[in-house]
């Protein structure tokens, strides 16, 4: 088994408060403690392991190695408790994969080493779960995680976490990132919050600790347990500048409390879909979930559906309020449009369209249904359709063109 290696062996024992030991810490002695954060944008992963190590009165020499280990030796970091003073590191001599530091002892006895660096390797894979029943309005979502470590050593028991968003290396990542290991707080009164730091804690998920990870090995867990989406939407969007012609089945939710979410964002990742039907449960296309920050809303396309069919058509156009120069040439009017869009359900289960009309330019819009000015150049109407319901939307456009752009929007008549 491969394992960063701390060896304890002392050259001289029974030395008086003073004297000078070697204590080759060859990563040997079992960890007391390992805890893993992978981070999920970048081949990095920070390892803490807790080590203890016999040490004497006086001075000792301990040396940390990682062959065959992708280890960052630049990165290493060793801590000792109080009554234990810890000397600058230094690269012992004819050894590449290995540091060494002088530890100054007050009385000999057992010490907890705690040791940190960055390694490479180790990487996660995230995948989501979707079940829509749509008959009964019911969407749920869980997240599963695949972890799978190339580092060249292998972690018995470690605490893992799993960072999303970006990685800044602000300050120092053994303290931005960390809490205090369980067996260890008591030690450290004062853990620096990681929070105004270049990485926050909101960014963090937490997977508790596979029983061992060892080489090759792929471990699943879950980071987002099973949860229904009370928010959430099931909608037939026809879009025609985001989607082309077809109409695509979208799930919406907010990343909010109100959603049952709202702590941290919602990494992205591709989503296994399963749809609830009277013959059982049934798999869909695969879909992508968005990386979505807190407060943002989610929104997951599934692809172009059957279910509902749509089609716009202009049924008139005109021109009016010209607007000449001085040579009697047209360089102003007003173009109207009168648009039907006509929508047809031919499922089981009532649906709700959403149909987006993107106008370039100044423009203005009446209709007898509501709608929703989005931005400058959208339009959106809401439409419920029974099943196998059909409804016929009417709007009117009117778009300025040439100098009366510079008049605005008018409203149409």
């Amino acid at each position: 088994m491969h394992v960063l290696r701390v060896s304890a062996v002392l050259m001289a024992f029974g030395l008086a408060s003073g004297a000078r030991a070697e204590v080759s810490v060859a990563l040997s002695p079992p960890r007391a403690a390992v805890s893993l954060v992978v981070y999920g944008n970048a081949d990095i992963t920070l390892v803490r392991e807790v080590r203890t190590v016999l040490l004497p009165a006086g001075t000792a020499d301990v040396s940390v190695e990682w062959p065959a280990a992708a280890v960052d030796g630049s990165s290493l970091s060793l801590r000792a408790p109080e009554g234990v003073t810890v000397s600058a590191p230094a690269q012992p001599p004819g050894k590449r994969e290995a540091m060494r530091w002088r530890l100054t002892a007050q009385t000999p006895g057992p010490r907890d080493l705690e040791i940190t660096y960055l390694t490479s390797g180790i990487d996660w894979k995230p995948y989501y779960r979707l079940t829509l029943d749509e008959a009964g309005g019911a969407v749920e979502l869980e997240g599963l995680v695949e972890l799978r470590n190339r580092s060249g050593q292998e972690f018995e028991g470690p605490e893992v976490r799993l960072v999303v968003g970006e990685l800044r290396l602000i300050e120092n990542l053994a303290d931005a990132a960390w809490k205090t290991l369980p067996a260890y707080r008591d030690q450290r009164k004062n853990p620096p919050s990681a929070a105004g730091s270049g990485l926050s804690e909101r960014y963090v998920y937490d997977i508790g600790s596979p029983p061992r990870l060892t080489l090759e090995d792929t471990y699943t867990a879950s980071f987002l347990a099973k949860i229904r989406l009370t928010e959430a939407q099931i909608l037939y969007r026809l879009h025609p500048a985001k989607y082309g012609d077809g109409v695509h089945r979208v799930v919406v939710f907010g990343n909010t409390p109100e959603a049952g979410l709202g702590e941290i964002p919602v990494a992205g990742a591709d989503a296994q879909v399963m749809a609830v039907t009277p013959n059982g449960t049934l798999p869909q296309p695969s879909a992508k979930v968005p990386y979505t920050p807190i407060g943002e809303e989610c929104e997951i396309d599934l692809g172009a559906t059957p279910d509902v069919a749509a089609e716009r058509r202009v049924m008139k156009q005109q021109r009016t309020n010209f607007e000449f120069d001085r040579f009697d040439q047209v360089e102003g009017y007003d173009e109207r449009e009168w648009v039907e869009v006509e929508l047809q359900n031919y499922g089981t289960h009532p649906v709700t369209v959403e149909y987006t009309d993107t106008v370039p330019g100044v423009w203005d819009v009446a209709a007898d249904v509501p709608y929703v000015e989005e931005g400058m150049n959208e339009v959106t109407f809401r439409v419920d359709l029974a099943p196998q319901g059909k409804e016929t939307l009417s709007y009117r456009l009117i778009k300025r063109q040439g100098r009366r752009v510079r008049l605005g929007p008018v409203r149409p008549k």
